[in-house]
């Protein structure tokens, strides 16, 4: 088989002929899995030493059996050289839905588009690989088919940063259509065009009919799959991130047509909507309603691999007949392998969709949960609730250990993407759309949710973010400091500061650098007021505080003029009595005793209130002088008492 190597084309004066660089003639193995509404995927195996094999890197195009297809990934080891990538479709998973200036209002940020489905389609197309605002998005040589108005009639989409492929799915998933993206080899073009199903059904008369049964002997095997644990039939739509009053309103809505369902075939789902106005809900959870069908879908191979491409291909629609019922079901076939090996030729197809779409709607809420994440605030009252309910946990151990002790096990789901990755999810039920506790692990990190997937309410991310309703552990420690940490078993905080959102206040724990351990309250950089166990030479400022302690306490009020401190000392005397001393200098100047009446003060003159009496103390004679006050301001002796005793005097 002959595979062709091309350059892609870089402007709109290239051709494919001009940027052809060789041909690799004999490929071991080729395998394409084609999609009708998302891009498909291929291998290629080729000898180590074929010919032009070393020219072989990514993003270069090939042309393999009438497919064009992008190469991604080459992987060489000592058998063979494999080549694996997209096809042409993968140029969608390259770009995510923009919007323009003008939209930024009024539609928050969204581009919004309506139309029949393929005129929806199209304009994303075009808005952001054909003719994009920036032409550094243009994918150079791609034009758009002639639209044809297919699809439902009246088809509504809001996109904003989503991958392009994922709207055209979505958008193509709603109306059974598909799309494409070929190469015109003779233009030198890429062409873009939607597809509506191609009715070759046994009961067609018009084309060519292609009825799939093993008595006819066109099947050499088949299988059917019918599951509908993904089903849901009533919803319960809520508006997203909306301004209007009435967008508290939840809205049931039944698909189009259906009647209300009842008893055990009732199954309920809600989802979030984002509509322009309130009316406009029903429209818009029908929309996700399409997430949640019952699943039909048969794999066939076809016994005549070379009827493929030109009696049926992917999005036409055949009827195929189930052995087992006798029954005649007509199906799209939505996806085609073929394969290519040294023994032969091999195709599959598959008929209808397999794959259980919810899968995809848990991946969107895991997404809109992490930004949404970011935005979460608690008010008062939930605040309040979080304490209340940490009140009412006698035992957080306990309640662990308990979850821990029940006997429920869990169920695995395992989801693979186009490029091999695996998306795990662990459930409570056995199955993932039953199921209330969900635990994901992608290649980003992990969460769990106790609501099926419509929130993620815990987790851990790859770059070691946790997000968490509770956090249990023993002790949270620094990573650059041991000695700074937080010890939960023993209520233990251990920090140099403690200090306000601003900054500017602060109260720092250990030395201040000086001789004084303690705590210091700072403000604005300055000493306002301090604990210690021992005196403090520094310089405090600013307020007056209270402090209590059981011991000694020392208070000392800011230096005076000559630099000397003042303190006042609460402290027990020798004799076990207490007292407050008063200090200036390190000396004690005086003390009053517990009982209130007894001290002394170290001074040289007492006065009395008024100043009309006072006490002089001549400690250089040894005589106390009791003295009144004179008309002239000067002080005259009443009375003296010295070592010799107490003398009067009558004054004149």
């Amino acid at each position: 088989m002959l595979m062709q190597i091309f350059k892609p084309l870089e402007d709109d004066t290239q051709t494919f002929p001009g940027n052809k660089l060789g041909d690799v003639p004999n490929l071991l193995s080729y395998e394409y899995h084609k999609k009708w509404r998302s891009p498909g995927t291929f291998t290629a195996e080729l000898p180590l030493d074929a010919e032009c094999a070393g020219m072989l890197e990514a993003d270069l195009l090939l042309h393999i059996d009438g497919d064009t297809l992008i190469v991604r990934d080459i992987r060489r080891d000592d058998r063979a050289c494999t080549v694996t990538g997209e096809d042409l479709k993968g140029y969608t998973r390259q770009r995510i839905t923009l919007y323009g200036e003008a939209q930024d209002t009024g539609t928050q940020g969204y581009d919004v588009v309506q139309g029949t489905t393929e005129t929806c389609v199209k304009h994303y197309v075009d808005r952001n690989l054909v003719n994009p605002s920036d032409p550094h998005r243009r994918i150079p040589g791609m034009i758009i088919a002639d639209n044809q108005e297919r699809g439902l009639p009246d088809d509504r989409y809001m996109a904003r940063l989503q991958p392009l492929s994922d709207v055209l799915e979505e958008l193509c998933d709603g109306a059974q259509c598909g799309y494409d993206i070929t190469a015109d080899w003779a233009q030198s073009r890429l062409v873009f065009d939607f597809a509506a199903p191609v009715d070759k059904t046994g009961t067609n008369i018009v084309r060519d009919r292609v009825v799939f049964a093993k008595k006819r002997g066109n099947v050499l095997g088949l299988c059917r799959e019918q599951t509908t644990s993904n089903y849901k039939n009533v919803f319960y739509a809520t508006r997203a991130n909306g301004t209007l009053a009435a967008d508290a309103v939840t809205k049931m809505v039944l698909r189009e047509g259906a009647s209300t369902p009842g008893g055990p075939y009732r199954r309920e789902q809600h989802v979030t909507v984002s509509p322009d106005s309130v009316e406009d809900m029903d429209r818009y959870a029908r929309k996700e309603a399409e997430s949640y069908t019952a699943t039909d879908s048969f794999e066939v191979t076809p016994e005549a691999a070379a009827d493929y491409g030109i009696h049926y291909t992917v999005g036409d629609v055949v009827t195929v007949l189930d052995e087992f019922t006798g029954q005649t079901t007509d199906k799209i076939i939505t996806e085609a392998r073929k394969e290519y090996t040294p023994g032969g030729r091999r195709i599959s197809l598959t008929l209808g969709d397999k794959k259980p779409k919810p899968l995809n709607a848990l991946n969107q809420k895991a997404e809109q949960t992490h930004y949404d994440v970011t935005k979460l605030t608690l008010d008062a009252a939930g605040k309040e609730d979080v304490r209340q309910e940490m009140a009412e946990q006698t035992s957080l151990f306990e309640v662990f250990n308990g979850l821990m002790a029940e006997s429920c096990g869990l169920y695995q789901t395992v989801e693979t993407d186009d490029d091999g990755g695996k998306i795990y999810y662990f459930h409570d039920r056995p199955t993932l759309a039953d199921s209330t506790k969900i635990w994901k692990r992608t290649a980003n990190g992990f969460a769990a949710s106790n609501d099926g997937g419509q929130t993620w309410n815990s987790g851990h991310t790859v770059d070691g973010n946790v997000i968490a309703q509770m956090l249990i552990a023993n002790k949270i420690q620094s990573p650059t400091d041991p000695s700074v940490y937080i010890d939960l078993l023993n209520g233990i905080i251990a920090a140099k500061y403690l200090m306000d959102s601003t900054t500017s206040s602060k109260v720092q724990l250990g030395s201040d650098g000086t001789t004084s351990e303690g705590m210091f309250l700072i403000r604005d950089g300055i000493m306002r007021m301090m604990l210690s166990s021992q005196p403090y030479d520094g310089v405090l400022s600013g307020w007056r505080s209270w402090l209590l302690t059981r011991n000694d306490l020392h208070i000392q009020g800011a230096d005076n003029a000559d630099g000397i401190p003042l303190r006042i000392i609460l402290t027990r005397n020798t004799d076990g009595e207490d007292k407050i001393a008063f200090e200036l200098d390190g000396t004690t100047r005086g003390q009053v005793r517990e009982d209130g009446y007894h001290g002394w003060i170290h001074t040289e003159c007492l006065y009395s209130e008024t100043g009309m009496f006072r006490i002089l103390f001549d400690e250089s004679s040894g005589v106390c002088h009791f003295q009144v006050r004179q008309r002239d301001g000067t002080y005259a002796d009443t009375a003296t008492m010295s070592v010799a005793g107490f003398l009067q005097m009558n004054m004149g």
